[in-house]
């Protein structure tokens, strides 16, 4: 605390005043009379009891302040000088009270702002410094809010009298900043900081004491938000000056140093962390002070950093961690706070790196050493809680998690305490526990708490605020709300512009999320432009040879295969590929999702055999993860099922689709449309091997799902009915495959997919039942509607197009327009030269049709046989 100028005529140690059993003045005694023996030359009398004070030398006792005259009778009353009540008594308590321990320095303080209120000189300098040190009062007594309360009005005095822009107003901003710290806002307290630093630095006292100091707080709050680099920079200028002071080496530089290790560690260089390390570890040995506790957390430090960089070493971690435990344990420290945050930190390298057991027994004895000091029912005691629930969630041990967020969130709701970054941290957590135990409501509860602690708090723009509302985004994703989404991950996106980080990794990962969130809602084009920009960055900060990356390439691949760019998306797809099969993670759950997008790709460029083979090798990755058993896992063996069906495999594509329906029953998945769509690829594969009963029954069952999901009013709905329609007809239901067409007609209709060249195949499908049962009319006017979608969809040119051309040339043969039968024979044989089918069995029945023809308009004539194919 800075102390005020006395400005009292005596010193106060020439004054006796009574003392209180805990050795502080009581505030009554301090606002009475200093009185002194006092030898008088003239007659004079008491003037409380106006007896006559009689003797040569000391015959009574006059106040030092006020100059009130007593006899020794008199002088035990207890009785206020007059002086405080003026602002001289005021600076006087005030004096009276800096430095002192008792429980009374407040009670001074807050005295002295009375008279000064009463004396009207409150809103002077002398005023402001006296709130100031009421505020550092309050902060003794851990009254933050009531600090910061008392340092506002001081900074309104300051700035009223002009001397706000003043080494002394500079001490006023740092002291306020740092009771907003602790009350959370560490934007409030970050703004403050600056602010005493560019009074300091234009006041030319940067360079100094204060100016360390400052410059150090700057640090640890951007080091709090996230922001190492920022915090990197202040930590290195308060080095600098303490290098041009002289007092880097010191115990307090090694301090700083330290913290300059950490924050290397965060930015994930190990090199520049071992370097700041080795120096701070020289000073230690130059002062003779290498077994101390501040050493211990140097090495604590240096050991956080090296198992939290990618090119640090985790055993040199390992190492720095034993030392700094047995450094502990031999200063007789390892059961405080600092050997329960060193086992803390253990555990959560330890987790980091696969070892769940490690860091269990590790944070078991940090939470044992709490436990012991009766602070595990403290803000610190639900970090490590957190902790433990982060590492038992990393190892699939849910339930474990839940129960280790939930006595941590009591903790901090208990303590007050949720309202802070810690405790928002944890609400995410908990929240992303939930999200994975299927508790969405649960989890967004969570988050939507942490989010308006987060803005009651100023504390949204840090990266864990970023972390939060890509929590949110992406839980709004899976439910289904695109829009929500998007907006989520926008202003995730603008908290990096305004953090001043758009080139960080962190930056491109949202990127990655708006990219996929506008692919959902079929902006594939700014989908594409968001996954080039997160690739942008990714490359530049030298961080593409990631999984984060490969994820990105991957997203690049499926956009530009939206886009019809097969090229484009098998490159894309082969650089993911080869970035996690390089970093050993293509049998991640991101390397299976790739393979599977592989093996899309290459079914779609006709590679049934490169397709089967990546299907195959993602299925080995979900067998080893223990995800086979999920409706993803039951996903992949459909799309195996139908890539062997290509291959002519029907045995094995049966097999898959039976363990795909399999797993479906069992999870509760198999009443969905993807469940349909798997019963409807079953029938198929079945009614390829011959089996119409076992196709037909699977189709009925298909039917069952659609309605029960809801989905039979869709466009796989009408798929699914004009397979019905063609498994009736196989089995000589003609009316029947004739109701089913026209049903699938009407849902195409009101869902707007009849144009479309599916929509044009279940039409000349209806033409050819038509034409079947002997309703020519109703079988030409099909086929006509179906070439119109085909021409108007550009499907025309293709096998398709030339199997509608000869069911309509065959109609038209039995409706007698002879020629006009001709002309569609003609057409269908040139679209089957031009695709290379006319080798096949349909392009022989085709020219038997033209042939036959021929013959008849010859007068040569045997009545062709018409069949209808169906598409």
């Amino acid at each position: 605390a800075q102390a005020l100028v006395c400005n009292a005529m005596v010193d106060a140690r020439q004054t006796v005043r009574p003392k209180s059993a805990h050795g502080a003045v009581p505030l009554e005694a301090a606002l009475g009379h200093r009185l002194q023996p006092a030898t008088l030359r003239a007659p004079s009398w008491c003037n409380d009891c106006g007896q006559f004070l009689w003797g040569v030398s000391e015959q009574g006792l006059e106040c030092a302040l006020c100059c009130r005259l007593l006899c020794s009778a008199c002088s035990g009353k207890a009785e206020r000088c007059p002086t405080f009540e003026t602002s001289q008594g005021a600076d006087l308590l005030t004096n009276g009270a800096i430095g002192a321990s008792g429980k009374d320095t407040l009670e001074a303080f807050e005295e002295a702002r009375q008279i000064r209120e009463r004396a009207g000189t409150l809103d002077t300098l002398d005023g402001a410094r006296l709130l100031k040190n009421i505020g550092l009062a309050k902060v003794k007594k851990r009254d933050f809010q009531g600090a910061m309360e008392a340092y506002l009005e001081a900074h309104r005095i300051y700035a009223a009298t002009g001397t706000l822009e003043t080494p002394s107003g500079a001490g006023l901003l740092r002291s306020l900043g740092l009771a907003k710290e602790e009350l959370g806002d560490s934007h409030g307290a970050l703004h403050a900081y600056a602010t005493a630093r560019r009074i300091l630095e234009s006041t030319g006292t940067l360079q100094t004491e204060n100016g360390e100091s400052l410059t150090k707080s700057i640090g640890i709050v951007k080091e709090a938000r996230g922001d190492f680099e920022g915090a990197l920079e202040a930590y290195l200028e308060s080095k600098n000056i303490r290098c041009s002071r002289g007092s880097l080496l010191t115990e307090s530089g090694v301090r700083l140093l330290s913290n300059i290790v950490t924050v290397h560690g965060s930015l994930g260089d190990a090199v520049s962390a071992n370097e700041a390390y080795d120096e701070a570890r020289q000073i230690h040995d130059s002062i003779n002070n290498r077994d101390t506790l501040d050493c211990a957390r140097l090495l604590h430090n240096i050991g956080v950093a090296r198992a939290s960089c990618k090119n640090g070493s985790f055993m040199d971690a390992v190492e720095a961690f034993k030392e700094a435990h047995l450094m502990c344990d031999q200063l007789g420290a390892l059961g405080t706070t600092p050997g329960a945050a060193l086992l803390r930190s253990m555990g959560v390298a330890k987790s980091d790196h696969g070892d769940l057991a490690g860091a269990l027994d590790a944070f078991a004895e940090s939470q044992g050493i709490y436990t012991k000091m009766r602070k595990l029912e403290s803000p610190l005691g639900a970090s490590l809680l957190n902790d433990i629930g982060m590492a038992r969630a990393r190892f699939k041990d849910l339930k474990g998690a839940s129960k280790a967020f939930a006595e941590a969130q009591r903790i901090f709701r208990h303590t007050n305490t949720i309202e802070t970054p810690d405790g928002c941290l944890l609400l995410m957590n908990a929240g992303n526990n939930k999200k994975a135990l299927g508790d969405i409501d649960g989890a967004m509860k969570l988050f939507s708490e942490a989010r308006d602690i987060r803005d009651r708090t100023s504390s949204l723009d840090t990266p864990d605020g970023v972390r939060l509302l890509v929590a949110i985004g992406t839980t709004l994703s899976e439910q289904g709300d695109q829009d929500g989404a998007l907006e989520a991950f926008s202003e995730a996106y603008n908290l990096h512009t305004r953090m001043d980080t758009l080139d960080s990794p962190s930056a491109a990962s949202v990127l990655n999320y708006i990219g996929s969130t506008r692919r959902a809602r079929g902006d594939t084009d700014g989908a594409l432009q968001a996954y080039n920009e997160a690739y942008r960055i990714y490359q530049a900060a030298h961080t593409l040879e990631s999984e984060e990356g490969a994820l990105v390439a991957m997203n690049i691949g499926i956009a530009k295969g939206a886009l019809g760019d097969l090229s484009g998306r098998l490159h894309a797809y082969a650089e993911a590929h080869r970035i996690l099969e390089r970093r050993g993670l293509l049998d991640s759950a991101d390397g299976a999702r790739l393979l599977i997008n592989i093996g899309i790709a290459k079914n779609k460029a006709r590679d049934p055999e490169g397709a089967l083979e990546a299907y195959e090798r993602a299925l080995q990755a979900y067998e080893r993860d223990g995800t086979i058993d999920t409706p993803t896992g039951a996903n992949l063996l459909r799309s195996i099922g139908i890539t062997r069906c290509d291959l002519l495999d029907q045995d094995g594509a049966i097999k898959a689709f039976t363990e795909a329906r399999r797993i479906r029953e069992r999870c509760g998945a198999l009443e969905t449309l993807d469940g349909a769509k798997l019963m409807m690829n079953l029938g198929t594969t079945k009614g390829l091997r011959g089996d119409l009963n076992g196709k037909l029954n699977a189709y009925a069952e298909a039917r069952r799902l659609h309605d029960v999901a809801g989905t039979l009013q869709s466009e796989d709905g009408a798929l699914l009915l004009n397979n019905i329609g063609n498994g009736r007809k196989e089995w000589g239901d003609i009316n029947g495959s004739l109701d089913a067409y026209n049903e699938a007609r009407s849902i195409r209709k009101k869902t707007n997919t009849l144009e479309t060249p599916g929509g044009a195949g279940l039409l000349n499908n209806i033409g050819a039942v038509k034409g079947q049962v002997g309703d020519l009319e109703g079988a030409l006017k099909a086929y006509a509607e179906a070439r119109a979608i085909r021409e108007r969809t550009g499907t025309m040119e293709t096998v398709a197009g030339a199997d509608l051309l000869m069911n309509s040339g065959a109609a038209k043969e039995d409706f007698g327009d002879l020629d006009g039968a001709m002309e569609d024979y003609e057409a269908a044989r040139r679209l089957r030269e031009h695709t290379g089918t006319l080798e096949t069995a349909n392009g022989a029945l085709l020219l038997m049709h033209i042939d036959e023809l021929q013959n008849k308009k010859a007068g040569r004539g045997t009545q062709p046989r018409k069949v209808g194919l169906r598409c």
